[in-house]
């Protein structure tokens, strides 16, 4: 109650409708890169006031994430839930824009990072067989645990991750801070 949630990758909108009924937040502003409306989701909107649809919106697009934040959660975001791309680059982005909007405690969800593991992308014809599969950024986020306040715990599960916000005061960049001794983030 009376939190504020966003979610990249809406889809067709049932995980929207989902959190709205069951948390009830004040606030729930979901994107999506397609430019194409999702009939239903619209049709919900029009019976509550504490949903916004944003279409169009690539997940790594800093300046319309900033201007969505300024517009519509002037106390800050209580969960952040990431089921767009599954693609390492774009959600590491889209973590680097957004984890520091978080408010202190508060909850990022990075669903589907274990697509690199399934056997169906383990095979060379798999269009994304060769991309970086989104492990290498929950090392990274291992990297801020131990070298950072920025996040209090993280737990793992087979198909998300569920990133704690720590109650730091300070701004330094998520993702920036980590002591590798010069070596590279493993890439999986």
């Amino acid at each position: 109650p009376n939190s504020n949630i966003l979610e990249l990758g809406m889809f067709q909108g049932g995980s929207l409708v989902f959190m709205d009924k069951l948390l009830k937040p004040k606030k729930i502003v979901g994107i999506d890169i397609s430019k194409k409306e999702i009939p239903a989701l619209e049709a919900y909107k029009k019976t509550t006031e504490s949903v916004s649809t944003y279409y169009g919106v690539s997940q790594d697009d800093e300046r319309a994430l900033e201007n969505l934040i300024t517009k519509e959660f002037d106390s800050g975001i209580d969960l952040i839930v990431d089921d767009a791309s599954h693609l390492y680059e774009q959600t590491k982005k889209s973590y680097e824009i957004l984890f520091n909007k978080l408010s202190s405690g508060g909850i990022y969800i990075i669903e589907d990072w274990s697509w690199s593991y399934k056997i169906g992308h383990q095979d060379p014809s798999n269009s994304w067989h060769d991309k970086k599969g989104m492990a290498s950024l929950l090392f990274e986020l291992i990297g801020d645990i131990a070298s950072t306040n920025h996040i209090k715990h993280m737990q793992i599960f087979n198909c998300m991750a569920i990133i704690k916000k720590g109650n730091s005061a300070t701004q330094v960049p998520v993702l920036q801070n980590l002591n590798l001794r010069g070596r590279d983030v493993p890439f999986v």
